[in-house]
């Protein structure tokens, strides 16, 4: 190893009540995922270095790290209600 670099980890894991097919057809999912994704190079996409197995219904993706506490999504949710709050303010939301 070269060098030293903060990762984040995902784990993924498969429910025991599932089906076997269920479990495969998830997994699939997720290779097919993390094949496209290892190849996506873009400095607003974080990168995927590695999946390994953990146990036979666990695994761990392990992705770039990002520092900071916004994320797309938290920054996307934020201007939606910013936008609603100061373009629509009077727009109907319902509660819950």
């Amino acid at each position: 190893m070269v060098g030293h670099r903060y990762v984040a980890c995902k784990l993924h894991g498969l429910n025991a009540q599932w089906s076997e097919e269920k479990k495969q057809s998830y997994i699939r999912h997720a290779v097919r995922e993390y094949n496209i994704h290892k190849t996506l190079l873009h400095p607003h996409i974080v990168r995927l270095w590695d999946i390994f197995e953990i146990d036979h219904n666990t695994f761990c993706t392990v992705l770039e790290y990002c520092s900071g506490n916004i994320l797309f999504f938290d920054h996307y949710i934020l201007h939606c209600l910013l936008y609603i709050l100061i373009v629509k303010p009077d727009l109907h939301i319902p509660r819950e």
